[in-house]
Formats: structure tokens, sequence, C-alpha cells
């Protein structure tokens, strides 16, 4: 992380490396993670929160692409 860990204490930012089973289920599984925030696809993601469930874990899912929106009717008025 660089220059990160001279400002953050150790244990803010934790980086899993992994794809689908491989990473969310460990994650979901350890009852001592507070959150889990995942990439993910649709599939992927179901997979997550129910590994996550057993534990009673929040999950935030960010599905589909680097930055999502959200566009409501009224945006689109000019």
């Amino acid at each position: 992380m660089g220059a990160d860990c001279d400002i953050l204490p150790s244990g803010v930012i934790n980086v899993v490396n992994g794809f689908g089973v491989e990473a969310g289920k460990p994650l979901g599984a350890d009852s001592g993670s507070p959150r889990l925030p995942l990439p993910a696809k649709r599939r992927t993601g179901a997979h997550d929160h129910q590994y996550a469930s057993d534990n009673i874990i929040p999950v935030t899912l960010e599905l589909g692409g680097k930055s999502p929106n959200i566009f409501l009717p009224m945006s689109w008025t000019r």
C-alpha cells in the first residue's frame, strides 16, 4: 500500500484476491468479518449473500461495472 501504511492502522484496509467461491466463501464463513463489500456478478453475489447469512454479516455488492449509477425518471427532464 505504500505511504498509506504510515497513516492508517493495521487492518483498516484488507485486500483479498480471488474469484467467486475461492474468495467469497471463506470471507462469508468467517464470523470475524464485520461487513463484506464485494464486486460480483449476479450469481456470485447471490452465493456470497448466502455464505454471509450464516453468520449474519452485512454484504454490500457492486453488481456489474466499476461505476454503478442510479438514474431516476426525473433526472432525464431538462
